[in-house]
């Protein structure tokens, strides 16, 4: 039986209304799937129609058997004037009418049974209709019921049926109404118990993740404890019991705010949440259970109107009141429980039965409250498989325009950015226009929820529809770098998104910093150029200088990296990055930052006013209820009640309740981004994008290329951690201390797999030595080089390949041992007098491998008293204006001052400095006490005296 609404009960239909309904006859429609059944269809609410004549018919075939009965006694009455003549008669008309009228109840009960039976399959699958001890039917979701079942409906035995009938008792309630059962308080636990069951019967008939449910519980009873595993992990399925009036209006005036955005997304072209996922297969909205118990306990005049408005406008989109109401309770005066009847479904349970007026020869029961084990059981599969569900896709290629106009968008006014679809709606956002100010963007979420796709979406998306000289990247990912490097060069696949400038893989916060240093000094350059074209923005500029300029969008994914120590780095950035937030906008300058979670960042929290109230629109996707107030706004934990990875809040207004928009975000095809890329690519040659690779070494056959042969005398030691790709080098002209000082270990005491201590000194040096050897052809050098490595070090250095390359160019390269290197040192004195006295020679340049473990090095000679450390010394103070340079490795700053700059003479002479895994201390000994530095695997901070004070990471 299903009940109706209006006046609480079901008015039976007359003959001639039930006569105009579907044909009962008609065969039992297919099982629809979760998508026909996701709404209540005009065929549902006629089966549900059908369904409830069928049922009142049962009482109605009562009626009929009883009235043949009392015609078959009146006509033996009337015979009673002749018993003897018509007594035979009589009985045998009795007896036959009372066989007719049993044998037509019995055929029809059996036919309407039947007819019951399959209209509630279709009706309410699964658990929204089976018995408690039916657990299979528990053990797995089916499709969005359009009923559920509170208890059964019994025919009694006799008048033509052998047993007593059952039916299920079926409620509308998603889409279609809201529920009140009434109670005596000796009754309250048949009521409480019954709501109970609704809730947990929607839970396990909804698909995981489909529905949420809040409740109020004044009288602290607990009744849905043991669902509480659909609250594990931070879970939004099911509310904490709310327990107290402040709390329950809270609650009252989140549903309104949802019931305010589902009928927006619904724009009158829906008739409820149910038809909209049957037309769009996803609404982005979940259903949503209220469940309160003890009414009117806990109510005011204003919150029984709020809770009014609620169920007279929620049904349709998408919330469901399921009220307990405790008949003598007591009442407020201001507070009338029978308005409550006029917009839900009713249930009077007296003393002995439950009451549905107008039924008299059915009996209703209600179902006892589930079994422990079966509602923990229940909820602990919904909570595990809403955790790994996913929202309907909506691909990439369904959000974006025509490939035939793909590249062709103007930005000078404002860039469109395509996020996805909130039901059949596409979901967009601007950037830049002087109508919507809306220029920065926030993006956020837990892990794995869909905040990589969201960026590769609005990348891919502001890509299509603008072309590279109107819109450049800045796309920077400060962890594994993995989304941003297929939008680069590959070697398997040398296309590239045109529109991006740099690629920071594996970013670190040191080339965060120079990325947004570089962006500052963009933006320096466009305030000169609009003010001379008297323009104040980017469209005036455009207009009046006749020219075009691109929009820059920095995308910083996981930017909370850059602030993670409180050090200069963290000055800097802020500084910049506020800047940029500030008063980039004007020049066309947008920022996007992305981050997992922003809670607890020191440096952010002071900045918060001048940097976030810069950012107006942040999407946040599925995180906890805390994070989600960070994200959007204090009191704003709509994130929070997300159902799916893949969904999203889009907020316009720097999060504020009001401005929430759900929707769910397109998925980024890779297939489909790369035949993006190549079509993009194929239209606008472009020059490949700065790649850094934060985790791994620079490449030195790069840094050779872009090293001029024409330039005589050049260390490159690596490339800048920089937007400039010109290569980090020490020019050694013959000006007094030009020398090349490596300090540091050069790698940790355990350095990565394969790899030998030292690696990095060993691989600056290599640079160092072939870099200076890279000359014109007929210019000959020569190279002495000083071998005191570890044999394991040694043969990584592969010092005998570099001799052999060095000669190949057509330069003297001359390897010493450490067993020769006393002589050969000895013998370099005779060079350096010579060339004192006048006589040239080949500009020469001593490579020291491992200074640290010259042994015998500070012995003096028997006879002479010289020591074979006094040619360094020479060399260090006059070698340059003799033609002499020195590059050397220390593994610290203590070893270099005992050997060299113990000599007072030279203290402070060297120019070039190579900082690797050198400490704070030993680089503040030759730098000052200002310079920070934090060594890295693959970094090095070249200083060079004559140069900035802060020297080159």
């Amino acid at each position: 039986m299903t009940i109706g609404s209006g006046d609480g009960v079901y008015r039976g239909r007359t003959g001639k209304e039930r006569a105009g309904r579907a044909d009962p006859g008609r065969q039992a429609a297919k099982p629809p799937s979760h998508s026909s059944v996701a709404g209540r269809t005009d065929d549902a609410e006629r089966e549900i129609a059908l369904l409830s004549d069928l049922q009142l018919n049962c009482d109605s075939l009562l009626a009929a058997a009883r009235s043949a009965l009392a015609t078959a006694d009146d006509m033996a009455a009337r015979g009673r004037q002749d018993r003897r003549q018509a007594e035979m008669s009589q009985a045998r008309e009795r007896e036959v009418a009372v066989a007719t009228a049993g044998t037509k109840a019995a055929q029809q009960l059996i036919e309407h049974r039947t007819r019951i039976d399959e209209l509630v399959a279709r009706l309410a699958p699964g658990p929204a209709s089976a018995a408690w001890d039916e657990v299979d039917a528990f053990g797995a979701a089916s499709a969005t019921p359009d009923a559920i079942r509170l208890g059964t409906l019994a025919v009694p035995a006799g008048s033509g049926a052998n047993v007593e009938t059952r039916v299920p008792l079926l409620v509308p309630t998603l889409n279609a109404g809201n529920l009140l059962i009434s109670a005596l308080s000796s009754r309250v636990s048949v009521a409480a118990d019954a709501v109970i069951g609704a809730v947990l019967r929607h839970f396990a008939a909804v698909r995981p993740g489909d529905l949420m449910c809040q409740w109020f519980d004044p009288q602290l009873r607990g009744a849905l404890a043991p669902l509480t595993a659909l609250r594990e992990g931070g879970s939004p399925l099911l509310g904490p019991a709310l327990t107290s009036e402040g709390e329950f209006a809270e609650c009252l005036d989140g549903l309104t705010r949802d019931i305010t955005r589902v009928s927006e997304l619904l724009g009158g072209r829906h008739r409820n949440l149910g038809a909209l996922e049957h037309g769009a297969g996803e609404s982005g909205e979940p259903y949503r259970l209220l469940a309160v118990f003890d009414f009117p306990r806990g109510f005011d005049d204003r919150t029984l109107e709020k809770l009014l408005r609620i169920m007279e406008r929620g049904p349709g989109c998408g919330v469901t009141v399921l009220v307990h109401h405790d008949v003598d309770a007591p009442v407020l005066p201001d507070v009338d429980p029978a308005r409550l009847r006029s917009h839900a479904m009713v249930l009077d349970v007296d003393a002995e039965r439950v009451l549905l007026t107008g039924v008299s020869n059915l009996r209703a029961e209600l179902d006892p409250a589930p079994p422990l084990d079966l509602a923990q059981g229940v909820a602990a599969r919904v909570a595990a498989e809403a955790k790994t569900a996913s929202a309907p896709a909506v691909k990439l290629a369904e959000v974006l325009p025509s490939a035939r106009v793909w590249g062709t968008g103007t930005s000078a006014e404002r860039l469109v950015v395509l996020m996805g679809k909130a039901g059949l709606q596409s979901v967009s956002f601007t950037l830049g226009d002087n109508l919507d100010q809306l220029h920065n963007v926030l993006v956020g979420g837990a892990v794995g929820q869909g905040k990589s796709n969201a960026l590769l979406v609005l990348i891919h998306s502001v890509a299509a529809m603008y072309p590279p000289p109107e819109v450049e990247f800045y796309l920077l990912d400060f962890k594994e770098g993995l989304d941003f490097a297929q939008l680069g060069p590959t070697p398997d696949n040398p296309r590239w998104l045109p529109h991006a400038r740099v690629l920071g893989l594996e970013s670190d916060r040191l080339f965060g910093v120079a990325v947004l240093r570089h962006l500052r000094q963009e933006f320096d350059r466009r305030a000169q150029l609009f003010k001379a074209a008297s323009a104040s923005d980017l469209r005036s500029y455009r207009e009046r200088a006749a020219a075009t300029m691109p929009r820059l969008v920095l995308v910083l994914d996981e930017f909370q990296v850059l602030f993670e120590q409180n050090d200069g780095v963290t000055a800097e950035a802020l500084s910049l990055l506020d800047t940029l937030a500030r008063k980039g906008r004007a020049y066309g300058i947008h920022l996007v930052l992305a981050s997992q979670t922003l809670s607890g960042i020191e440096a952010l929290v002071t900045k918060e006013d001048s940097i976030f109230a810069q950012v107006p629109v942040r999407i946040a996707l599925k995180t906890t209820p805390s994070e989600s107030q960070v994200l959007l706004q204090h009191g704003n934990g709509e994130a929070a009640r997300l159902r799916y990875r893949g969904q999203a809040i889009l907020n316009r207004d720097a999060g504020s309740v009001e401005s929430n928009q759900r929707m769910t975000v397109a998925y980024a095809d890779r297939a489909f981004c790369a035949d993006l890329r190549r079509q993009l690519w194929e239209q606008h040659p472009a020059i490949p994008p700065l790649v850094f690779h934060g985790g791994k070494p620079a490449v030195f056959s790069q840094a050779l290329n872009d090293l001029a042969r024409a330039e005589l005398g050049v260390a490159t030691i690596g490339m800048p951690v920089s937007v400039s790709q010109r290569p980090l080098s020490f020019p050694l002209s013959d000006e007094p201390g030009r020398h090349v000082v490596m300090i540091g270990a050069g790698s940790e005491p355990e350095p990565p797999a394969g790899l030998v201590p030292g690696y990095e000194a060993l691989a600056t040096l290599q640079a160092a030595a072939l870099s200076l050897a890279w000359r014109p052809p007929g210019v000959r050098l020569r190279f002495v080089m000083f071998d005191w490595l570890s044999p394991e070090q040694e043969k990584a250095a592969a010092l005998t390949d570099l001799a052999m390359t060095l000669q190949a160019w057509g330069h003297e390269a001359e390897l010493v041992g450490r067993s020769q290197a006393i002589d050969r040192l000895r013998l370099l004195t005779e060079d350096l007098n010579d060339r004192e006295r006048g006589a040239t020679g080949l500009l020469t340049y001593i490579v020291g491998w491992g200074f640290h473990r010259a042994v015998g090095i500070d012995v003096p000679d028997p006879i002479s008293l010289d020591r074979p450390l006094d040619v360094i010394h020479r060399i260090v103070k006059d070698g340059p204006l003799l033609g002499f340079h020195l590059v050397g490795w220390w593994n610290s700053h203590k070893a270099f001052e005992r050997q060299v700059e113990s000599n007072f003479t030279l203290a402070g002479l060297a120019q070039c400095f190579v900082f690797l895994r050198a400490s704070q201390g030993e680089v503040a000994s030759v730098m000052g006490p200002f310079v920070e530095w934090h060594p890295q695997p693959n970094r090095l901070l070249a200083f060079d005296r004559t140069g900035s004070e802060r020297g080159s990471v």
